[in-house]
């Protein structure tokens, strides 16, 4: 179903023709749209991502209701906005919800949630069609995290010491997506309207946690010691309880160190997931001879072992497979769809990163 929502003018104050663009909605209206409570329109340039500030934004308040015609009546006619000096090239939307929801901080890591979003090019054409791509849903659930040093697991820390975070208030917790971006390489992380700091050892809050199938529900979490922005892996966990979301932190030494990163791979795949592969019986353990599998168009897997005792270095394996620590490296240029194979087993899960975080994954083999 497609509905004119805004004009695009040429020049201000001219007769040159507009340019037109349309909504097309999700053809299975299945998400709740009642929360949303802005809408944001960009009209990219010529040069743009490469400068970034070329584009033109619009945003506007609005009260939807539960539906995806609800915010289309609700914008219709609202959004004229002129062309970036470059020409355009590209149009994108964003559907926000929050507190002052068109406020720009400009901090990557703290936006209103993100709804939905939609992105189409421009190549001369008179109208735009641009669909809408669900992201959340606004229907809320009670959110439990538990932070995990991955390292000091792998270290043959236990459970209970390795999740035992600092009782300082650095360490918390933060719900978000991380979504593919539009224009160029990586995936950009939205959210962290909802979160709070662990008491013990867990950060409980409520949020939106129902996700679309194009991106990955996500945690920002982590303490002065360390972190990490990453999909939720579900499933089997290591660590975490009943009802609890476990979070791999990594720490800070180790993503300092630069020559832990290959810079030919990160200018190609910018996001850097660090993974371990674990059995998932009573007793977990790292799994070696595990083998990860990403589309080589999206993605490079590094296998590498853990780092010798008082160093920061994670040392790369010769071989094709996981050693005793089960770890691995992907480098992404979006989320990507990853098989771990191991003992006769597989499991597919969605890995990303942001371009100036680490993300950690603690994956489980059945």
């Amino acid at each position: 179903m497609r509905l004119a929502a805004f004009l695009l003018l040429a020049c201000v104050a001219c007769a040159d023709p507009v340019v037109e663009m349309q909504l097309v909605l999700p053809k299975t209206d299945v998400m709740n749209t009642s929360c949303i409570s802005a809408v944001e329109v960009h009209a990219n340039g010529a040069t743009y991502p490469a400068t970034k500030e070329d584009t033109v934004k619009q945003c506007i308040e609005i009260a939807a209701g539960s539906t995806y015609a609800s915010v289309r009546d609700a914008i219709h006619d609202k959004f004229s906005l002129q062309l970036p000096d470059t020409g355009l090239a590209s149009l994108e939307i964003f559907g926000w919800s929050g507190t002052a929801p068109c406020k720009d901080d400009m901090d990557p890591y703290t936006t209103p949630d993100l709804l939905f979003y939609g992105n189409a090019d421009y190549i001369g054409q008179d109208q735009i069609q641009l669909p809408l791509t669900p992201n959340l849903d606004c229907s809320r659930s009670n959110v439990r995290v538990r932070l995990v040093d991955m390292f000091a697991l792998i270290g043959g820390a236990t459970c209970a010491v390795a999740s035992t975070v600092p009782d300082d208030g650095t360490a918390g917790a933060g719900l978000g997506t991380l979504v593919p971006r539009a224009y160029g390489k990586g995936v950009e992380f939205f959210g962290n309207q909802e979160g709070a700091n662990s008491l013990a050892n867990i950060a409980t809050f409520e949020g939106y946690t129902k996700v679309g199938s194009r991106s990955c529900l996500a945690i920002d979490g982590g303490s002065n010691s360390g972190g990490s922005t990453s999909c939720v892996i579900g499933g089997t966990p290591v660590c975490a309880g009943a009802g609890e979301i476990e979070q791999a932190s990594l720490s800070n030494p180790i993503i300092v160190t630069a020559s832990n990163w290959d810079t030919a791979l990160l200018a190609k795949f910018p996001g850097v997931t660090i993974g371990s592969v674990w059995s998932s019986g009573a007793t977990k353990t790292p799994i070696s001879g595990a083998t990860v599998e990403v589309d080589p168009a999206h993605g490079k897997i590094v296998y590498v072992d853990a780092p010798a005792t008082g160093t920061t270095t994670l040392k790369v394996r010769t071989d094709a497979f996981t050693g005793p620590s089960g770890l691995f490296i992907l480098y992404s240029d979006t989320l990507a769809t990853v098989t771990v194979k191991a003992n006769g087993a597989s499991r597919t899960v969605q890995l990303g990163a942001t371009t100036d975080l680490k993300a950690g994954a603690l994956i489980t083999v059945p």
